[in-house]
């Protein structure tokens, strides 16, 4: 897991879209407020309205490039992986409670309570892959001696 590859489904990682806090970006970047607000609640209703099918998957992915714009400089490496968690939507296969009750929002890095949730569904994917890599380890090993003078798997 780095900064960016912060969503565990399986074998793969995604990253989550950062919607950072408007009133803090706006301090921090010396942006008008209420812009920021705006620009905030925009690309918010913009991802709640891609997880139920109302917008595009264009449209989503340039709200949310362009919220990000607004907390600093947007890299390659922040497009090509935004455009893959949008576009390939994890949250909508895993089968973990989290997911099927907020749906996109596990996906929005922000607060405490949504990043909090996002650990929770990764430590359950932990835990599954942990789980399943017990039961592929070979079975004990037999140590009474056999016919051969070798221990055996049971």
């Amino acid at each position: 897991m780095d900064g960016r590859r912060n969503y565990f489904l399986g074998n793969a990682a995604f990253s989550a879209i950062r919607v950072p806090e408007a009133r803090a970006l706006a301090k921090k970047q010396d942006l008008d407020e209420a812009e920021a607000l705006r620009l905030e609640q925009a690309v918010l209703d913009t991802l709640r309205a891609y997880d139920r099918d109302e917008v595009s998957l264009e449209t989503t992915y340039a709200a949310a490039l362009a919220y990000a714009a607004l907390a600093g400089e947007v890299t390659e490496r922040t497009r090509r992986d935004y455009h893959e968690t949008l576009d390939r939507r994890p949250w909508m296969y895993c089968p973990c409670a989290i997911c099927n009750r907020i749906g996109v929002e596990v996906m929005i890095f922000r607060g405490n309570n949504r990043n909090r949730r996002r650990g929770f569904h990764n430590t359950w994917q932990l835990y599954k892959q942990l789980h399943g890599y017990v039961q592929e380890l070979p079975p004990p090993l037999d140590t009474s001696p056999s016919d051969t003078g070798q221990m055996t798997f049971l």
